[in-house]
Parts: C-alpha cells; sequence; structure tokens
C-alpha cells in the first residue's frame, strides 16, 4: 500500500444482498483500468464469484474491498504486469440507513480537499486529506464536516454532498476534487429527480439551502439538521418534500 497505490470500494450488505453491487462494481473495474492495477487477462468472472461468496457469509454489515499494487521495491516505478492484491474487509452488524438515525449535525473543515484533476471522482487509498478533516469532526464533536476548494464545497469527509433549493437539488461537479460516489451516481442519472451538477456549490450555497443531506454506500442518505459556519448554526427544514422524495426514491430501491 505504499504510496496510496490502490483504490477501494465501500459496499453495504442487507440480509446477504447488495443494493447497487454492479455500480459498485462498475466503480472499481473503471479505476483499476485507469490506475493500470490489473493484468489484461484479470478473471473478473472469478472475482465475482469469490465476492457473492463472501457477501453471503457477511449477511448483515459493511464489506469493504481493498485493490492494491503488488509491491516492486524502492521508488514509484511500476510495471504492468505485477499484478495486484486483492483484500477484503468484513465489517458485521446492522447497519442503520442514515434515514434512521439523528439528522447530521455538521460544520466546514479546516483542512482542504486534495486538488487533482487526474484523481477526481477516483476512491484511491490516498485519502489524507479526508484523515485530517475527521480529526477536526471529531475535535469539534460534529457528525461529519464539509471540505472545501477555496471558495467552492467539495463533499463531506466520508460523503457527497447535495443542497436542496426550491424545487432543485445541487451538487459539485467531479472535476477537480472529490469522491464520484455509488449513491451520487444513482442520484445523478435518476431523471425523476431534480438533481443538478454545479460547477461550483459555494458555502453560501449551502447556507441559503433549504435542506441538505449527504451520501455514501454506507448511510445512503442523510439527512442533515444543522451546518455550523464562523460559529453561526443554519438549521435545516427536514420535513422539506425534495428531501422527503429522495428518501422514498431509496427506500423503495431498497425495500425498506
Amino acid at each position: 500500500m505504499a504510496y496510496g497505490d490502490g483504490i477501494f470500494e465501500t459496499i453495504r450488505v442487507d440480509s446477504g444482498r447488495v443494493a447497487f453491487l454492479q455500480t459498485h462494481l462498475a466503480r472499481l473495474k473503471e479505476s483499476a483500468v485507469f490506475f493500470q492495477l490489473l493484468p489484461k487477462d484479470f478473471n473478473w468472472a472469478e472475482f465475482c464469484r469469490e465476492l457473492d461468496n463472501v457477501i453471503e457469509k457477511i449477511h448483515d454489515g459493511v464489506l469493504k474491498i481493498i485493490l492494491v499494487r503488488k509491491y516492486q521495491g524502492r521508488g514509484y516505478r511500476y510495471t504492468t504486469d505485477a499484478g495486484s492484491e486483492i483484500i477484503m474487509e468484513c465489517y458485521g452488524g446492522k447497519i442503520p440507513f442514515g434515514w434512521q438515525l439523528d439528522p447530521a449535525d455538521i460544520g466546514i473543515c479546516s483542512t482542504p480537499c486534495s486538488i487533482n484533476s487526474m484523481l477526481a471522482g477516483h476512491k484511491h487509498l490516498n485519502r489524507m486529506d479526508s484523515v485530517l478533516a475527521s480529526g477536526e469532526v471529531q475535535e469539534k464533536g460534529w457528525d461529519d464536516g464539509l471540505m472545501c476548494c477555496q471558495t467552492q464545497v467539495i463533499e463531506a469527509t466520508a460523503a457527497n454532498v447535495f443542497v436542496v433549493q426550491k424545487n432543485s437539488i445541487l451538487t459539485p461537479e467531479i472535476s477537480v476534487a472529490g469522491v464520484n460516489g455509488v449513491v451520487r451516481r444513482i442520484l445523478v442519472s435518476e431523471p425523476s429527480l431534480p438533481v443538478r451538477e454545479v460547477p461550483q456549490l459555494t458555502l453560501s450555497d449551502c447556507q441559503n439551502a433549504q435542506a441538505l443531506f449527504l451520501t455514501n454506500a454506507a448511510k445512503i442518505v442523510w439527512p442533515v439538521n444543522s451546518l455550523t459556519v464562523n460559529g453561526r448554526i443554519i438549521r435545516y427544514d427536514l420535513t422539506n418534500p425534495t428531501l422527503e422524495r429522495v428518501i422514498s426514491d431509496f427506500r423503495n430501491r431498497l425495500s425498506c
């Protein structure tokens, strides 16, 4: 795992089933190809059979798939035929959905997102900015924190961010930083929901929103109760119809 040379997926498992499994696998494959982590003859069918067996054994919990380049000695150089190691970490136990939790109280992290348009979108292992920001969140006693690039909001420490303004749902483009999360992908591509990617999502947009929510593969959708900005607390409408529509859509998808 030297230099963060790898990628990972975080997968929610409920009763031996994985929602959005194909979206997870598609993203894993896209990033594996981009970073040249797998040999051209990699057997995806065999990998998927092994994955199915692991998922069945977990039953309920979270599965993390880590794909790392095999160690090749000192330095940054690598050969494309070096191969990779696949690590599967299992965390058992029933996981509540975000809408089953208390709404999140979040703040603004001073740690900025790392900017690199080549890496933007990929869930790569080099996440030291998120680690530092998570330390801030813990110190402040927040549930999560927004990470920015100058005046632009990019994401939370472990989630994508969406704001509801009037009847629209806005989320920042993943062009210079951030992870293109699985739930985010689904929301952005869902024609029945008024989701729009914007070149810049500002702190002002977040402060003036009617509702705000976070998404990731574990919690799916987590409504935000409040956002602390420079000591000022902004509270959101947890009964906002557009937010309730998003939650209802995912409840139906997941049959829960």
